[in-house]
């Protein structure tokens, strides 16, 4: 019997472990249902923006960033954390400093992007993006901006090393 329940225990920790590593996402979120400015409708190509234009803010705004990737990406972005498939900035001058970055419509679509920043304000989504990062540019897709890249990577690759490891076996997304 104390065999069994060693058993058990071992099993439970070894899930407990690995989903801690590689956490199962529910996405409860409704596509295009998210509250954003008057200023979401996509840009003529070249035009530049910021995501703070999108967001709808107040100076009492939590905000978090969550960054799900796939293992390609999250070897490139965060070195330390080879295993962790989703990263977290709950930081608000990191996220603020993330949102005012500029962006350029590129008037084009990315078919096969397979990572997703997902902005939450007190545990709603806001803002979901694909993602696709290269050492060369990092860009977002999303049906209010289309294509469009960041004018700085660098910058936006700083602001991703800062990423912490989500630690918790589920993450659960609702608006």
């Amino acid at each position: 019997m104390r065999t069994k329940w060693k058993i058990i225990g071992f099993v439970f920790l070894s899930c407990l472990v690995y989903f801690s590593i590689h956490p199962i996402v529910l996405d409860y979120t409704k596509p295009n249902l998210f509250p954003l400015t008057s200023k979401q409708l996509k840009k003529e190509k070249g035009e530049m923006f910021m995501l703070n234009d999108l967001v709808q803010q107040s100076e009492n705004s939590d905000f978090t960033i969550y960054l799900m990737l796939n293992r390609e990406d999250n070897a490139f972005v965060k070195q330390g954390f080879k295993s962790n498939s989703i990263l977290k900035i709950s930081d608000q001058a990191i996220i603020s400093n993330f949102l005012s970055k500029k962006l350029t419509y590129t008037d084009t679509d990315v078919a096969t992007v397979q990572n997703k920043i997902v902005l939450c304000a007190k545990g709603r989504v806001v803002l979901e993006f694909a993602v696709a990062i290269t050492p060369n540019s990092i860009g977002i897709q999303s049906p209010y901006t289309g294509w469009a890249t960041f004018n700085n990577p660098q910058e936006i690759q700083e602001l991703l090393q800062k990423c912490t490891r989500y630690n918790y076996p589920v993450l659960l997304l609702k608006n």
